[in-house]
């Protein structure tokens, strides 16, 4: 299909600069910010684990999303959201929209 994926575990070595400019993922005032900057011939990317709080996270942007999906697998959040907007997972868990 032409369509290129990429995920990527912080398990093994990831550059920085993926989690946080690619992802756009950074800690900020109102929680965990996610402000994904997907290039043009990315469709998805996205992170099997990232540890924040006390809870583990699968975080996966989107472009062909239009709603985030939130649910809870095991001992792990696995959160999917829309490109193209900002997201902030709170320290009490919650999903907000920052645009």
């Amino acid at each position: 299909s032409g369509e290129h994926k990429l995920r990527v575990s912080l398990n093994g070595l990831v550059p920085l600069t993926f989690v946080t400019q690619t992802l756009g993922i950074t800690p900020d005032i109102k929680g965990l910010k996610i402000s994904a900057k997907l290039p043009s011939d990315l469709t998805y990317a996205g992170i099997k684990e990232y540890r924040y709080g006390n809870r583990v996270y699968l975080i996966e942007v989107n472009k062909n999303l239009k709603e985030p999906e939130v649910k809870k697998n095991g001992e792990k959040y696995e959160v999917r959201l829309p490109a193209g907007k900002t997201w902030y997972i709170t320290l009490e868990n919650k999903l907000i929209s920052g645009n």
